[in-house]
Order: C-alpha cells, then structure tokens, then sequence
C-alpha cells in the first residue's frame, strides 16, 4: 500500500502494488505517462507505504483510506457509475448491502456505517463471497425482525425460516433464532474492524475470547471461535489472491456468423422483417459523462458479429450540459441520420431501457429496427409491433414502444452474448473519450500554471 502527499501534507493518491519499486519506477518515466499522471507527480513531494499481509487486507485499508482521506486523484476520471461502498445496517441484525453512491440517501442506508468507496465491484463480490463463511451474517433477520421482542416471539412460536445462506452452512442462523441479537452485535462488531483492514486486531480479541472461553470450560464456543479464527487466518494469509477485475475489457474475442444468424433471425421473427433480412451492421450507442459534463455518446459497429472500429463514431454533447440522457440520445440520433455515407445499419442497439428505447424510436426516421439492452438483469428490450389495415395500401405496419416486449439476454443464447458485446464496447469506447477529454483539460489548466 502506498500513498502520495502533498507539500502540505495532505494525501493526493492512494494505491496498492505488490512490487513498490516496480510501480514506483512507472512514475519516474514520464513520457510514458498520461497528463493525469504527470499532474500526479508534479504535484506530489512524498510518498509513504505501508506493507501488509495479503491482497484482501490491501483491498480494505486501500478503500478505508479512500473514505478517511477523499484523494483528490481516486476520485477523478470516473465514468457515469458512481463509486461502490459497502454499508451495515442500522438493525436489530445488521445487514451487509452494496450500495451506489447515488443509492446512500435511501432510508435503509440511512445511519448505517458505510465502507469504501472501493475501486472495483467485480472484486467487492469476490470478497464478500469469500468471507461469508468465517463471519455469517444474515441480510434476512434484518428484515424480518423489527426489534428483540417480535425476534423472541417467532423464535418461540417456531415461525422462523431458514435463509438461503443458512441451508449452505454459512450463514449462522439468525434467521432461525440460532445466535441471539448479543452474539450478533459481537461477530458484526469483528466484521466491521475486518472490513477497516484491522486484522489482526481481530485475531488478537479473538483469540483472547478462545483463552476466557476454555478457561471457563465452555469447550464447544472455544472451538467455534478457533475455527472463526482459522478461517480469518487463511483469509489474510499470502496465499489469497483476487481474480482481476474483468469488466469493460477490451474486446479479445467476438461472435461470429452463428450468433450474427441466430440474432437475424429473432429480430426478424418479432419485426416481421422479409426471409432474407440479416443483422449485417449492428450500431450499438452509450451515453457517458460526469454529471453532465463531459458528455459523450459512442457508436459502435459490429459487421457479422466483427468489430469494426474504422466505422466507430464519437458525438460530443452540444446542447446539454446537465444530466440528462434522453436528451443526448436524441440529439445524437438526429446528428446520426445526417450521415448516410457512413453506411446504413442494419439494427440500433441503444444502451439503456424502456425509457431510451422510446425517445430513439421518436426521432428515428430510417427503415431498420431499434432495440435496446437494459441492465440488472440483462435482458433485451423490443418495441410492440402494432398492425393497421390500410384499404388501399393493405397492411401497414406500426411500430408502438410502450410497453415494450422484455426478454432476458440469457434466453437468447449466443445472440444475446453478442448484443452484451456490443454494449460492453459501446461502454469502453465512450468512457475512454470522457477520460480523453478530461486530461486534455488537465493538461491545459498544468501549462497555464506553469
């Protein structure tokens, strides 16, 4: 774990490197650098580390430092999702929820205790999932039980049901009156040091509640508290590796013409499209900006399930200047269909749901079909297709978004993999020119300070 400091001591930049020498001589080569990073260093006069026992501990202490110190540089160049943290509950059993930061102003978030923000979701996950089993908290008692007394009278009456994490074994039964609001007040106030990166402070209390345990021959607790104590062990051992973070990686390798055919053809099937229609060109579109600012809208194309990034577009936002992406979809869509020499797509993929899908389908004036792909769950959005008889010219077609036809992208076997694809680059791709924009306005305030 290291850290940058000011000349007035304040911390400019919280990172962690297994090799410091290694991460620490990336900064010395400075045309390598980008112009966020040269800002970094300039403004920089020291450096701390501080060594720990593991990548999990590092994960920890790196977002508890984030929290405590708010580095001006952790929390620049960051794309349109606002930062993960980790909040406990404020209940009779605390629970353990991940939470946006647009999300901490609910009121189930309100006067817990919050953890991070951390710097990778896809890790978040792997931690949570990896230390559930040596603390096992219940995210259903929290629920169900209102105060001590309800608890005591389902637990009594035999009401209670066990969670799904209870029938694995790693949950410790609160949800079925097993371990009483004590216990639990004990074990969340262990996790909540855990996930401050106070290990070993942990370790210590806990082996000391081992010793009192035996001295007081209460044999059974003093075995369960050593395998808790086993198991935190080999949490923050060497040994314990995260899984990179995988998310918005550059695209290694595409879908080809089974899944360009299979897509063709539901997309055909629901738009009532001629026998020989294919979905040769997918233009796929994302919004990003921060908070407004920065605005970019990407297009993307795929050719038979290839990427074809000489046809990649980037439309700088001209009109708008706060959030709003509907708003940028639809200038970007009228600015799209005044440039037929980029070629015609076959299928629009708007990144986004009911809501962008209607506004695109408003301003879209050429031939081919609109759909979109919404998030959490992933599923494929497809406007309803309404027929009209016409007498003269026979049946007319019409195409009506709301309500739009939702189906869940794993449904659509590799077709959906591919749209998935599609949007992921359309992602990267609009996220890499906010980024773009934003050094290059770094690095003009740098030269006129200099």
């Amino acid at each position: 774990m290291y850290w940058f400091l000011s000349s007035i001591g304040s911390v400019l930049y919280v990172g962690k490197a297994k090799n410091l020498k290694s991460r620490i001589a990336q900064y010395r080569q400075l045309k390598g650098l980008t112009s966020f990073k040269k800002r970094l260093v300039t403004e920089a006069v020291n450096v701390k580390c501080q060594v720990l026992g593991s990548e999990l501990e590092a994960l920890f202490v790196e977002a508890e430092l984030i929290r405590r110190h708010q580095p001006h540089y952790n929390i620049r160049l960051r794309d349109d999702k606002s930062p993960v943290y980790l909040v406990m509950t404020r209940e009779l059993f605390p629970r353990l929820l991940t939470a946006r930061r647009t999300d901490l102003q609910k009121p189930i978030f309100k006067g817990g205790t919050q953890f991070g923000p951390f710097q990778s979701s896809y890790m978040l996950k792997q931690v949570l999932r990896s230390i559930r089993s040596s603390f096992g908290w219940c995210n259903v008692a929290g629920k169900v039980f209102a105060n001590e007394n309800e608890w005591l009278a389902k637990r009594n009456s035999g009401e209670m049901r066990a969670c799904f994490y209870a029938h694995l074994g790693i949950c410790r039964g609160a949800c079925v009156g097993e371990v009483s609001p004590e216990e639990y007040a004990k074990m969340i106030r262990r996790l909540k040091m855990f996930l401050r990166g106070q290990t070993k402070t942990v370790q210590r209390e806990l082996k000391k509640q081992i010793e009192s345990a035996a001295q007081e021959k209460k044999y059974e607790e003093a075995a369960r508290l050593k395998l808790e104590w086993q198991s935190i062990q080999n949490l923050v051992s060497e040994q314990t590796t995260l899984a990179p973070d995988i998310a918005l990686p550059r695209i290694q390798s595409v879908f080809g013409e089974q899944a360009s055919m299979l897509l063709s053809k539901i997309v055909r099937d629901h738009f009532d499209l001629p026998a020989n229609w294919q979905a040769h060109r997918i233009e796929g579109y994302d919004v990003s900006n921060i908070q407004g600012k920065y605005a970019t809208v990407s297009m993307v194309v795929f050719i038979d399930g290839q990427p074809a990034k000489q046809h990649y577009r980037i439309f700088h936002i001209r009109s708008k200047d706060t959030p709003d992406d509907y708003g940028m979809l639809v200038e970007v869509m009228k600015r799209r269909q005044n440039h037929p020499e980029w070629g015609m797509p076959d299928l629009v993929m708007i990144d986004g749901g009911k809501g962008q899908l209607h506004v695109t389908s408003d301003v879209w004036q050429w031939d081919n079909p609109v759909v979109s792909l919404g998030k959490r769950p992933d599923r494929l959005f497809l406007p309803r297709i309404v027929t009209d008889e016409d007498s003269q010219k026979g049946v007319s077609r019409s195409v009506e978004v709301k309500p739009a036809l939702q189906i869940p992208v794993d449904r659509l076997a590799e077709a959906g993999q591919m749209l998935q694809q599609v949007r992921d680059e359309a992602h990267r791709f609009a996220k890499r020119h906010v980024h773009k924009r934003i050094e290059k306005r770094d690095l003009l305030e740098l030269g006129e300070k200099r």
